[in-house]
């Protein structure tokens, strides 16, 4: 017997029944994590908790945002050529004449696994049945008027079998293992081949006149508008642009999560060109959102910099998994991460738009050069079994 209870506040959870579920080694599920995204949520977006059990025991929890995409406020980027100008009529017909809805079971701002977790007794089938029939509930509470979709976003471990859902793949996950013989950043430089050790040198020496600022929350406030707007250009430079952060987003990140939380400032001559963060949660290091002057980053390989400054953190944190999310994964495979495939499920409300639409004509990553900077490839490609997302050099 399966059932589900959806919830509008994190402060409605019943506590014991998640932690039941979510343990502290996925961010997406922490509690402290949900309330400071439900404190600074953009005013497009509503947010839902699940919680399924199955014979009253706690079965599986999921996160949902509900995204009005206004029409004409949001980009969809298209990854493969193949029927792209078809899908990408077929949009820009949409925003420019209704509002999209966009049942989210997953997060916009967060890498990974995001939306649902289930006990490992649960079989996919029921898992996928209470899934459908409580994004089914959303949107009939919501009433929506206009197209509403649902989507499940960045499985990795989990097959969906509802055939209404049609599967695609985005772009992998790049998450770097850190080996534990690691106790210092040299260390791991001296791991490089001597390629990628130049490389990683000549960007440090490039980004050497950088002071690097731990932000506190005092300074987190006097700094805001910079924060802000580096953050804003890179999120213009995204492919999915669906749901901008709050000015204070950060600011409440700190609150909730405390010292787990860590913003780093990058400053020249006293003038802020960037800033990253990071969250650290049980054994794993989050490379987190992050802004920068574009003007300036090749002048001081400023983004290079941020990611060797993510190894260095993780190492000396003794993380033993560094993630780095989704975006720049050649760039993220020579400091030393592999991409992790994800798949995601969508499904249109209506049916005759559901029946022509498939998103794997045109979401399906195209082939990219992955790199492996290390001189000794087994150590970790043991661990990794996921290569086949590109050619490796």
């Amino acid at each position: 017997m399966i059932s589900s209870k959806v919830y509008t506040k994190v402060e409605e959870i019943p506590a014991a029944d998640w932690l039941e579920l979510c343990d502290d080694s996925n961010l997406s599920f922490d509690l402290r994590f949900l309330k400071a995204v439900e404190a600074a949520r953009p005013e497009n977006i509503d947010l839902r908790y699940a919680l399924i059990y199955q014979y009253g025991i706690p079965a599986g929890a999921a996160v949902f945002q509900l995204i009005k995409l206004k029409p004409g406020g949001y980009r969809i980027g298209f990854s493969n050529s193949q029927g792209r100008s078809r899908l990408k009529w077929l949009t820009s017909k949409l925003q420019n004449h209704l509002p999209i809805y966009l049942v989210l079971c997953g997060n916009a701002f967060t890498n990974g696994a995001s939306g649902i977790i289930k006990n490992t007794w649960v079989s996919q089938a029921n898992m996928d049945m209470a899934l459908n029939e409580v994004m089914n509930e959303i949107i009939r509470n919501k009433k929506y008027k206009g197209v509403s979709i649902s989507l499940v976003k960045d499985l990795s471990d989990n097959e969906m079998i509802d055939l209404s859902y049609k599967g695609f793949c985005y772009g992998p996950n790049m998450t770097m293992l850190i080996h534990p013989d690691w106790r210092s950043f040299d260390d791991y430089i001296n791991e490089l081949r001597p390629k990628y050790k130049s490389r990683a040198q000549r960007a440090l020496r490039k980004g050497g006149d950088i002071e690097r600022r731990e932000l506190r929350m005092a300074e987190m406030i006097e700094y805001r508008d910079e924060i802000y707007f580096l953050h804003q250009n890179v999120y213009k430079r995204s492919d999915f642009q669906i749901a901008k952060i709050d000015i204070d987003f950060f600011w409440n990140l700190k609150s909730n999560l405390g010292d787990d939380f860590q913003m780093t400032g990058y400053f020249i001559n006293d003038c802020m060109i960037g800033f990253t963060t990071r969250v650290f949660y049980k054994n794993i290091l989050e490379g987190y959102l992050h802004g920068i002057d574009y003007s300036i980053n090749k002048r001081y390989c400023l983004y290079e910099n941020i990611l060797y400054d993510d190894v260095k953190a993780a190492i000396e944190s003794r993380a033993s998994l560094l993630n780095l999310g989704t975006t720049a994964p050649g760039m993220k495979s020579a400091v030393g991460a592999v991409p992790v495939p994800m798949k995601s499920y969508l499904k249109f409300k209506n049916h005759a738009i559901n029946k022509v639409i498939n998103p794997g004509e045109y979401f399906t990553t195209e082939e990219k050069v992955i790199r492996f900077p290390f001189k000794i490839k087994e150590r970790f490609l043991d661990k990794n079994k996921n290569f086949n997302q590109g050619v490796f050099t």
